[in-house]
């Protein structure tokens, strides 16, 4: 694996794009020299997206992606533990791992849209048991990427002299980004993680940032291991009355919708207002005003963002805010 750029740039597509625009976008990715394209893991459409909307598979995708690209790191932000056996996502990953010749990463978390699971009858336990799965499937693909046989009995997963074969191309195993911000998930972070992913304002960010400070330290872990990253909405634009456009559109769909819709209303300081959520996760304007938000973020600790795939994609735009965050940042 290269050596980690200072600030790393990566976008996310939201799987409603069609797949030759998610192609499009991920050459794009790799063309301007950004350093990573993630696919959305949902079974449906979410966060204010048209509810009938074509809605893509994302290790399909991403298996796709490893061959059509030659430089990106690839993977999903973030795979859902309840949508697939851990055994069959490290055999998944491990194939896009030789695919790419060492490019994907795996980014997991507990799931969190119960639309999913309701509309296709897949069970959705309560957040303490999916945190708890969530263990168990990060010490099972661990062991299947680090042995040649394997043996686990857990309360939810259970290996017998599991052989796995081929091992993943990166030693010891590809990069794990674990999301979510609650003290349990954090705690799995510190224990099993590479990196990981939250969404929030800056406040929100830095606070639980500390909280993973906290928790690399009672596992014995350096924090520095554990690069930060923040998920974010994005909406370039070419002018100050257009991003102000984006922000208020944002403002008015989280102040209307259930809080179990979108992860970005239970990911707040208390007190932090709709649109307050909405300014401090949208990167929206032009190149300057973009690099100006991004110094918030990296004042804030964080050392890598995914970005939405912005919708149209507009090629020209997208290569001057590129060029003006790798300038800066890269």
């Amino acid at each position: 694996m290269s050596q980690e750029p200072s600030v790393r740039f990566d976008l996310a597509g939201t799987m409603t794009n069609s797949w030759d625009e998610v192609l499009v976008a991920a050459r794009c990715v790799e063309r301007v020299g950004f350093h990573g394209f993630h696919a959305s893991d949902h079974l449906l459409p979410v966060a204010g997206a048209d509810p009938g909307a074509d809605f893509l598979e994302a290790w399909s995708c991403v298996s796709a992606l490893a061959a059509c690209t030659e430089r990106i790191r690839l993977g999903v932000m973030v795979s859902g533990n309840t949508y697939r056996h851990p055994v069959m996502l490290a055999k998944i990953v491990t194939t896009i791992d030789h695919i790419s010749r060492g490019r994907v990463e795996l980014g997991i978390g507990t799931s969190w849209s119960e639309a999913d699971h309701v509309a296709y009858g897949i069970p959705f336990p309560r957040f303490p048991q999916r945190v708890e799965a969530l263990g168990e499937a990060l010490e099972v693909i661990r062991a299947l990427w680090t042995s040649p046989r394997s043996d686990y009995r857990g309360d939810y997963y259970q290996l017998v002299d599991a052989p796995f074969s081929p091992a993943p191309v990166q030693v010891p195993h590809p990069p794990v980004m674990v999301a979510g911000s609650s003290d349990r998930v954090l705690a799995l972070t510190a224990r099993y993680a590479d990196a990981w992913n939250a969404v929030g304002t800056p406040a929100y960010l830095m606070e639980r940032g500390d909280a993973l400070d906290r928790a690399c330290h009672e596992a014995g872990r350096d924090p520095q291991q554990v690069r930060r990253s923040v998920w974010l909405q994005f909406r370039p634009t070419r002018s100050a009355e257009e991003a102000e456009g984006a922000i208020s559109e944002r403002a008015r769909y989280l102040a209307s919708a259930p809080r179990a819709s979108d992860p970005s209303l239970r990911c707040a300081v208390p007190g932090e207002t709709p649109e307050q959520i909405a300014r401090g996760g949208v990167l929206a304007g032009t190149p300057e005003d973009i690099a100006s938000q991004v110094r918030g973020w990296v004042d804030a600790g964080v050392r890598h963002l995914v970005m939405s795939t912005p919708r149209p994609f507009d090629t020209e735009l997208f290569e001057s805010v590129a060029e003006r965050l790798l300038a800066e940042f890269g």
